[in-house]
């Protein structure tokens, strides 16, 4: 938060995410408290298809219930 006041900005983007969980909750969560700091518009998950998080099943339920917690 310090380098975006200094910045004197806001809004950001996750570039190179990579916060594992154990299961599918625990990813959604990751995935949420990301997007609910400050006002970060943009996650960018790192090696997404180079056996980062397309090669793991609970990542992809996780952005799923991620999806459904969002859309109530």
């Amino acid at each position: 938060g310090k380098q975006l006041d200094q910045a004197g900005v806001a809004r950001w983007g996750a570039s190179e995410w990579w916060w594992p969980a154990e299961d599918a909750a625990g990813w959604a969560d990751h995935f949420e408290k990301t997007l609910r700091f400050r006002d970060c518009r943009f996650i960018c998950a790192y090696n997404w298809n180079q056996g980062g998080v397309e090669s793991i099943p609970s990542a992809l339920e996780g952005i799923e219930l991620l999806c459904r917690r969002w859309k109530e």
